[in-house]
């Protein structure tokens, strides 16, 4: 009787020093994964600002200029006869064709 007194009590300490593990490793773990996502979460911050001026025209006829300076200029004076409704800076365009080499 003594030993199954002893063997209960050894079982609820176990028990409380399991459950006192569980929960040191959650408060160890938690930061780290929160580190983890507050990285990710940062860096897709910085990504949409970096796209947050992008703007895609479509339909936009191709030049039929034979040099890429031409073509280039031609694409420029199209973007900016669009975008003269705009409130935008259209001094500072940087312009790229979709699905061009």
């Amino acid at each position: 009787m003594e030993r199954n007194k002893a063997l209960e009590e050894t079982n609820k300490e176990l028990l409380q020093k399991l459950d006192n593990y569980k929960e040191l490793e959650s408060k160890i773990t938690t930061p780290i994964a929160n580190q983890c996502n507050m990285e990710d979460v940062i860096s897709e911050i910085i990504d949409r600002q970096s796209r947050a001026t992008n703007v895609i025209i479509f339909n936009v006829n191709e030049s039929s200029n034979n040099t890429k300076v031409g073509r280039l200029q031609d694409d420029r004076e199209a973007v900016i006869n669009i975008l003269e409704d705009y409130a935008v800076d259209k001094t500072d365009l940087k312009l790229f064709r979709l699905g061009k080499n």
